[in-house]
């Protein structure tokens, strides 16, 4: 996964963490989970339950993948537009 931090035009270069599998959600959250930037931190706390609730989707865990995206929305609607996707 090849992500730079932000575009030219000086706005946060974050993914669409949505489109993302679980293999890349975390590999985006061990980049950017201590990030100094808050913001780019959130998008790793969004990706991080975005990736636990697809693995418990696998499992048949229906209950705790709502409970995770539930969190997801939770987390993007704090998040400002620059960072959203």
């Amino acid at each position: 996964m090849n992500d730079v931090n932000y575009n030219p035009n000086g706005t946060p270069n974050v993914p669409n963490l949505d489109c993302m599998e679980s293999d890349d959600l975390y590999i985006y959250v061990s980049q950017f989970e201590h990030s100094d930037d808050k913001q780019r931190a959130l998008t790793a706390s969004y990706a991080y339950s975005k990736a636990k609730a697809q693995d418990s989707r696998l499992a048949g865990n229906i209950l705790h993948a709502q409970a995770r995206e539930d969190a997801c929305d939770a987390i993007y609607d704090k998040l400002p537009s620059d960072y959203r996707w």
